[in-house]
């Protein structure tokens, strides 16, 4: 009789995970339906595709080198042979803008990857395992959240900075900024994913891989991992944006990449020293930074309604609530 009942439990909990795979899928296809249908998370990504592009390819299409100076063609405005104008040492100003773009999406990749790596890992692992495991991690997140990202960040680059620079040069600043940006970046994500884990750990569906013979590795990897997956999307889109601010920052003060490494926040950082009447040395990084952000912030949002649409019901009622 205990046999049958076994037997029985797992043929349910098989029939279990098998409809799970379906619904997974299913709600996939309509949140890329949802996406789709969001004017200005299109718009975004239209723009972070064509920016990442130009990233790339960056050193084929500039049309001067980014860290050549020509003083016999200081200050000059837009023109068709300088887009942008030129700076106040001759240099191209759209070349640099350009050339930053590699710059900016190198800290940020970097650190989204450090930060993906260890918030997904540990984030699991404190959900999953709960216990003393779960207490232990919990209170380091705790305790390192109380910290501001962008003020580690700034200590960290501005007692180091200068020992960076003099061991490894201009790569010893690029290196040290991303280590500041990565150090608790983390932590939001790792907090996120065990909340997650710990709802997830008490489904129907994860109770019934246990039933069937499912260890802890294959039901993390097979039906935990796919489950986070839309978290994981969402935090990337919305943290790009807020990796190029992070380092748009360290640079306005002095403390992050250095030249020769072409930089977006130098660029405005000196062209505000010329902003009457060069005003386009300050504007046109100015607009290519804000639009990344923007972007990458469309694309979070729409992301986060995609996958949520319960959530975008919500923000509409309140926008509704309030106009009334």
């Amino acid at each position: 009789m205990a046999q049958t009942d076994t037997a029985v439990v797992g043929e349910e909990g098989r029939a279990a995970v098998a409809v799970r795979a379906v619904h997974t899928r299913n709600n996939w296809q309509m949140a890329l339906t949802r996406f789709r249908g969001n004017l200005p998370a299109m718009a975004g990504l239209v723009i972070a595709l064509f920016s990442v592009v130009v990233a790339l390819i960056a050193p084929r299409v500039v049309p001067y080198d980014p860290t050549e100076t020509d003083f016999d063609h200081i200050n000059l405005w837009p023109s068709r042979q300088h887009l942008f104008g030129t700076d106040a040492s001759g240099a191209d100003i759209f070349s640099i803008t350009i050339s930053a773009l590699r710059t900016s999406y190198t800290v940020a990749f970097i650190v989204l990857l450090i930060s993906i790596v260890i918030g997904f890992a540990l984030g699991m692992i404190a959900g999953y395992f709960r216990g003393w495991v779960d207490t232990v991690l919990s209170r380091l997140m705790d305790a390192l959240f109380a910290f501001p990202n962008i003020i580690v960040a700034i200590l960290i680059s501005g007692t180091f900075g200068v020992a960076m620079y003099k061991q490894f040069g201009p790569a010893g600043r690029l290196y040290l900024t991303v280590a500041a940006l990565s150090l608790f970046n983390w932590v939001r994500l790792a907090r996120i994913i065990r909340a997650e884990v710990l709802r997830l750990r008490e489904q129907l569906f994860v109770e019934a891989s246990i039933v069937v013979g499912g260890n802890g590795w294959w039901i993390i990897t097979r039906h935990m991992l796919p489950n986070l997956f839309g978290i994981g999307v969402v935090f990337v889109s919305l943290d790009v944006g807020l990796a190029f601010t992070l380092e748009a920052t360290l640079s306005y003060l002095g403390l992050g990449v250095t030249a020769p490494t072409p930089s977006l926040d130098r660029l405005i950082q000196a062209g505000q020293a010329y902003i009457d009447p060069f005003w386009y040395q300050f504007l046109f990084p100015a607009i290519v930074l804000a639009l990344l952000v923007l972007a990458y912030a469309f694309i979070g949002d729409g992301m986060r309604d995609a996958l949520d649409p319960r959530q975008q019901g919500g923000q509409k009622r309140a926008r509704a609530t309030n106009a009334a």
